[in-house]
């Protein structure tokens, strides 16, 4: 992802794709299952903050090349052309018998000019403007890497609760046959009415969960769509599977990986 993103940083200088204004672009038709990968993508080309970021190593980007430009020769035209006018109580005309107020003003000038020497603040201003680029991109980066941790946390937080609610509703089909058969009992006299409250209490005590959870999973895709921009239909999400090949083999390679 890292990678991605920093060379998604150093196209800069071509214009910001049309994903800048679909905050609520939809990855996929209905129906389709989403994968996980292609939600972080599309989030973090599509994020105002990852773009923000982008804009700021744009700028730093110009920035260094505006310092190189230090090195460079520079050729510089002056041409003027005007009337001008004097006030001759303050000033004599040189040429008594000359008594006009104004004057035609002709001017052409052409400079050229090379750095020789500048006390080194060409060079040092350029990597100084380098090392705020630098800069720029790897908080670009670090931005982007968040909303793609922020993009996997809400759509593992919707996979959970959605199993979840999964398991509540069969833990509330068996206990409500339970209580069936336990009330078939109770009314032919056969069970007893301390098992059949216990079970009325579990029944109740199920629907209870199932509400919770419910509210949870709602919950769970309101921040979705808070972080991702669309809200996730039943089941759209698609479970990520196993990613253990991608992961580091111990803590030492994670940590070399990070340096």
């Amino acid at each position: 992802m890292m990678s991605q993103l920093t060379r998604f940083a150093k196209r800069r200088q071509a214009p910001l794709m049309g994903a800048t204004l679909l905050v609520a672009i939809s990855f996929a038709a209905p129906g389709e299952a989403v994968d996980i990968r292609d939600v972080i993508k599309e989030t973090v080309k599509s994020n105002p903050l990852v773009l923000a970021e982008l804009r700021e190593t744009d700028a730093r980007n110009r920035k260094v090349r505006e310092a190189l430009a230090g090195y460079y020769p520079t050729l510089d035209l002056v041409a003027g052309y005007g009337f001008q006018e004097r006030d001759p109580a303050n000033r004599t005309f040189a040429n008594p018998s000359r008594t006009r107020n104004e004057l035609e003003r002709r001017e052409l000038q052409l400079s050229a000019r090379q750095l020789i020497f500048d006390g080194f603040y060409t060079p040092l201003e350029h990597k100084n403007q380098q090392a705020r680029e630098r800069s720029a991109r790897f908080r670009a980066t670090s931005v982007g890497e968040d909303i793609s941790l922020s993009v996997t946390r809400a759509f593992s937080e919707v996979l959970k609760q959605e199993a979840i609610l999964k398991l509540a509703q069969e833990t509330l089909a068996y206990h409500q046959q339970v209580y069936e058969k336990m009330n078939q009992r109770f009314q032919s006299g056969v069970g007893s009415r301390a098992d059949f409250n216990q079970i009325s209490s579990r029944l109740a005590l199920s629907r209870t969960n199932l509400q919770n959870v419910t509210a949870n999973l709602r919950n769970a895709r309101i921040n979705y769509q808070q972080v991702v921009g669309t809200f996730p239909g039943e089941g759209e999400l698609e479970f990520p599977g196993s990613y253990h090949n991608y992961l580091p083999a111990n803590v030492e390679a994670a940590v070399a990986r990070s340096l």
